[in-house]
């Protein structure tokens, strides 16, 4: 008994560690620009992948309102951004039946470095 309670615990870390390593399906781009979206499919877990995603980006993404459905689905979202302490901007929604989120151009020839809007 005690062995299988432990093989159980070990696999169900695992599960999580991998969940948290694998990348997320809402982040786009590459190094020079970052597009981000959020739409009522998420859940908290979604959140957090993403979140820690970006800071391995250097890219600071705080949460400052969420709510979810009884189903754990996202319905509300605040968020700001920061990242090398210019790009940095807030957005917030309770239309998530849409994508919602932000983009972050870091090419000097960009007409819009940071922009928070509906894709």
């Amino acid at each position: 008994m005690k062995t299988r309670l432990t093989t159980v615990g070990f696999i169900l870390l695992s599960l999580i560690i991998l969940s948290f390593q694998l990348p997320s399906k809402f982040i786009s781009g590459n190094d020079e620009k970052i597009e981000v979206y959020f739409d009522n499919s998420l859940n908290f877990n979604d959140l957090v992948k993403t979140k820690l995603e970006l800071s391995q980006k250097d890219i600071i993404l705080n949460y400052e309102s969420l709510e979810f459905n009884k189903e754990g689905k996202l319905t509300l979202i605040g968020f700001s951004v920061k990242s090398e302490g210019k790009y940095c901007g807030s957005g917030k929604t309770g239309d998530l039946t849409t994508k919602y989120g932000f983009i972050i151009d870091k090419n000097p020839k960009a007409d819009i470095y940071f922009q928070v809007g509906v894709r």
